[in-house]
């Protein structure tokens, strides 16, 4: 079964750790499916969600939502990602017409969201894979890596945030009292690349353990972007945050100009004025940093909006130049107000934000300047939101 099999020993490993003094029942079983697999649409996330509710029900255990997730996310550790619970929170818990609002650290349910009735999530497969078990766990586990030691380093060198920043998403202006711009006086502490040595050298002996475990998820990639890392990741817990206020409040456009913006994060390549497309590295240097903090104090309301945490893309780099050219060509198409990347990337699909008069525009234009070129078959998928997993009854 392949990957397959792993992430189905994960479901059922996890379960058995944490019922250690009940004798479990096994299972056979017969697998089908029809999501697309290292498309980052959660093909292995719904098996591990399927596989754990087969084994409850099966054993006549009882989980919580809470315990259930974080299981769902321990079970995606032992194949090696080292990735959250947030795909198999959306599995287990959706409902017809809503859009669900969760957290972790520990899981919550904060509220549901009426889905907007006006606008349509697509799907569009660039049919470049990205497999969680060869190079793209790699890279995957290389970004991690930079939040989890980038951070370390960074309440080292700003100490007294120490108290308030257990994870990266405490870092606000709102939590720890301070102006945006004292943030990015903070980042420019941090280098903007880094060796494994700069961390072994820069991070106490007392971190070795953690760095060890870090490094052990992936070789070693010789430079790690660790600002442009930290940038995206800070940035995208305040796009994430504001999502929810816009969507409740039905500004759509505003809600897609995040979706772009963090795509940007993720980019690998532009447009140049010929229309080709070239590979490019952001630059977070301390000029890009000294240049925002400038603008926030310019008094000027264009520059004081585009200078906030919010607006930066940070340099994450998790696309391809074929899923940038597809977010291109769909955001060319009138009435659609966002795309980005879906899933972890490296691959898979995007997720494109239209209006419903626009789908079939939308499909035209990919068919016509992605798929024909390239000689693949299109894979579009216009989407809406269900009910989650279940059991069904025979």
């Amino acid at each position: 079964m392949g990957d397959w099999g792993n992430y189905i020993k994960a479901a059922v490993l996890r379960l058995q750790n944490k019922y250690q003094d009940i004798k479990l029942s096994g299972l056979n079983i017969a697998l089908s499916g029809n999501i697309p697999q290292a498309a980052g649409l959660s093909s292995s996330s719904s098996i591990v969600v399927a596989m754990l509710q087969c084994a409850i029900a099966l054993n006549g255990l009882e989980l919580n939502a809470r315990q259930f997730v974080d299981m769902c996310g321990e079970g995606e550790w032992f194949v090696g990602s080292r990735g959250g619970a947030g795909d198999h929170a959306a599995i287990y818990l959706g409902e017809r017409g809503k859009i669900a609002h969760v957290g972790y650290l520990p899981f919550q349910i904060y509220k549901m969201i009426d889905a907007p009735s006006n606008y349509q999530v697509i799907i569009a497969n660039s049919q470049i894979k990205a497999a969680k078990s060869g190079n793209a766990k790699d890279i995957f586990n290389q970004k991690v890596c930079s939040f989890n030691l980038g951070l370390e380093l960074l309440k080292i060198r700003i100490p007294f945030i120490k108290e308030n920043v257990e994870y990266l998403r405490d870092i606000t202006p709102e939590n720890l009292g301070c102006l945006t711009s004292e943030i990015y006086k903070w980042l420019k502490k941090i280098p903007q690349y880094m060796t494994r040595t700069d961390f072994r050298q820069m991070l106490p002996g007392k971190y070795s353990d953690l760095i060890d475990l870090n490094f052990s998820t992936h070789n070693d990639p010789k430079i790690y972007n660790v600002r442009g890392v930290l940038l995206f990741g800070i940035a995208e817990i305040i796009r994430s945050k504001i999502s929810v206020e816009l969507l409740e409040k039905g500004k759509m456009k505003q809600f897609g100009g995040l979706m772009q913006i963090s795509h940007d994060g993720d980019r690998v390549s532009a447009r140049n004025d010929q229309g080709k497309y070239i590979s490019f590295k952001d630059s977070y240097d301390d000029n890009y940093l000294n240049q925002l903090i400038d603008d926030l104090t310019s008094e000027k309301p264009k520059k004081v909006l585009n200078a906030q945490l919010y607006m930066q893309p940070g340099g994450y780099g998790c696309s391809t130049q074929e899923i940038d050219r597809m977010i291109d060509i769909s955001k060319d198409v009138q009435g659609v107000i966002g795309a980005q990347i879906a899933g972890a990337g490296l691959g898979g699909c995007i997720m494109i934000l239209s209006k419903k008069e626009s789908i079939n525009e939308v499909s035209e234009a990919l068919k016509k300047h992605y798929y024909d070129p390239n000689g693949l078959e299109p894979e579009i998928i216009n989407c809406f939101t269900v009910e989650g997993s279940g059991l069904v009854e025979f």
